[in-house]
């Protein structure tokens, strides 16, 4: 079957997932990882100890994310939105974004304490309900693929 103009390549698709997964799991254990004790045992040290090296993860891979969301612009997002194909996901998948975009840099910037202690609680909302927004944004994409490839005329 033919790849419609906006698709991504599947090489594409893998380094934008594995910067999306590395993304989220790092912040999902940096999350996690706060909820473990002060002092106790040498598992709770462990998850105390690893949060620095999570957060240096997490803030590479948000980099390298924002790239990738780059080098979908020209085609994928601009291509797709002439098509009229998948606008309404790809829109909240967009100002999704941008706010997590914009919590993020508020929590090295946003210099009163009890702002950034809000701008927290909304960065990590925002961020374990990202994949939901991501995976649905696929799906939809896929499914109006199927039935694109559905209505066609076969060809004689």
């Amino acid at each position: 079957m033919k790849r419609r103009p906006f698709q991504l390549g599947q090489r594409h698709k893998r380094w934008l997932y594995l910067i999306a997964g590395t993304l989220f799991l790092s912040g999902l254990l940096w999350w996690l990882a706060g909820f473990a004790p002060e002092s106790g045992s040498s598992g709770t040290d462990l998850a105390r100890s690893s949060r620095p090296w999570l957060l240096k993860i997490h803030g590479g891979a948000a980099m390298a994310f924002l790239v990738m969301c780059g080098t979908l612009w020209p085609n994928h997002v601009r291509r797709a939105w002439r098509a009229s194909q998948n606008r309404r996901s790809g829109v909240m998948l967009v100002a999704w974004l941008a706010l997590l975009t914009v919590s993020g840099y508020g929590l090295y910037y946003f210099g009163d304490e009890r702002v950034r202690e809000w701008t927290a609680w909304v960065h990590d909302l925002l961020g374990l309900l990202a994949v939901a927004i991501l995976g649905a944004h696929v799906w939809l994409g896929h499914r109006s693929g199927e039935k694109a490839a559905n209505t066609r005329s076969p060809r004689l």
